[in-house]
């Protein structure tokens, strides 16, 4: 059997398969960029991923004309978490005419536009407002000049000022304006992170903070700048964005209480007693085991089963990468060969909607060669 639509365009499928893994709308038209950022996991991740450089502007309005109603914000450029390589939005040679074919189908959406803000002149943002509302959230992983270059290595001669104005240039033709930061406190300073923090806080209300994750990939010299005390990280930017007035999200924080709704765990906890089980597995990341197993443990007071919280490591990933959703089924192959005949609770956020890791391995085939009562939960985020 044909399908005429992936034939087309594999996009469809790509994000459809985790279209309920993130919420609102996502267009990723790109996956080329201007920047080499020295972090970037699209050249250390552990498997392959997709380069489609850019798309064309017949395969765009299609895809949008697939997507639903709504009412929320598009994700422009938004990447498909590792199954497409992330890019620059902003250097596709038809972006204009992008703009154009998003407020036909979404006339009043907010456009939210990932960006290292290197394109953003005074013309190309005036050219930008005239399809508001728009908010750019800007990369600015430092606002010293010299540790800037060294982080995204762009040669262009003024694509720092370019990114640096483009925050007093937003404002004046009516285009909000957020940040992200990726932080490693001992490669560029303490004081770099809270000058950062400072400059932005007079243009955005609102900064994400990733504290910075490498693979094993990457070399002993960079893996000993980029090691930090997540807690220690956690203290210090709550603090600092208290001083500036401004509000953050850090993704992951080792102190911000884990986004599961109790109702998840107190059903299949009941689900457990009426089906006679005396004692379940939860399988977590190690960042999250003290705070997800402080919470199975107060929930499970009142239900008759003995509860036990397993960590499971990142081990395809390596270096300091602790995360559910980074996770690849032959991470937990070992926790379920010694788990066989046990009922397991496991987040699903590291598969995509019809069972596939980034890998590209199946989780329906993996079961088939293990004999275990495994429960997938919806967890977004760890």
């Amino acid at each position: 059997m044909q399908i005429p639509i992936k034939q087309f365009s594999d996009y469809f499928f790509d994000e459809q398969s985790v279209s309920n893994r993130t919420s609102g709308l996502r267009l990723q038209i790109s996956t080329v960029c201007t920047a080499h950022c020295t972090f970037c996991m699209n050249n250390t991740n552990p498997f392959e991923m997709k380069h489609i450089g850019f798309r064309d502007i017949d395969e765009i309005e299609k895809i949008l004309y697939s997507m639903p109603p709504s009412n929320g914000v598009l994700m422009f450029s938004d990447s498909t978490s590792g199954r497409l390589i992330s890019g620059e939005p902003l250097i596709h040679p038809k972006i204009l005419d992008i703009f154009q074919l998003i407020r036909r189908k979404y006339p009043h959406n907010y456009i939210q536009i990932i960006t290292n803000g290197t394109m953003l002149t005074q013309e190309f943002l005036l050219n930008m407002a005239a399809y508001n509302p728009i908010n750019l959230d800007i990369s600015m992983h430092s606002v010293n000049k010299e540790n800037w270059h060294s982080i995204f290595n762009i040669n262009k001669e003024d694509a720092y000022n370019n990114a640096i104005n483009s925050f007093y240039l937003a404002k004046q033709y009516g285009i909000s304006v957020s940040a992200r930061m990726v932080v490693a406190p001992h490669w560029f300073g303490w004081n770099d992170i809270e000058e950062t923090i400072k400059f932005l806080s007079q243009f955005v209300n609102r900064i994400t903070v990733q504290p910075l994750r490498f693979s094993n990939k990457v070399s002993n010299e960079l893996k000993e700048k980029w090691t930090y005390n997540m807690d220690e990280l956690s203290d210090f930017i709550f603090n600092t964005c208290r001083k500036y007035g401004v509000m953050y999200i850090m993704t992951p924080d080792s102190k911000e209480p884990l986004n599961i709704p109790y109702a998840l765990i107190t059903n299949n906890l009941r689900a457990c007693v009426y089906q006679q089980i005396k004692k379940v597995y939860w399988l977590t990341s190690r960042d999250a085991y003290q705070r997800f197993n402080d919470l199975i443990q107060a929930l499970g007071r009142n239900f008759p089963v003995e509860n036990e919280v397993r960590i499971v490591e990142n081990k395809t990933f390596g270096g300091n990468v602790s995360s559910t959703g980074l996770w690849l089924l032959d991470d937990l192959l070992p926790t379920f060969e010694e788990l066989q005949g046990q009922t397991v609770f496991c987040p699903n956020n590291f598969l995509d909607n019809y069972g596939f890791d980034m890998n590209g391995i199946n989780i329906a085939d993996v079961l088939k060669e293990y004999k275990i009562d495994l429960r997938l939960l919806e967890i977004f985020k760890d």
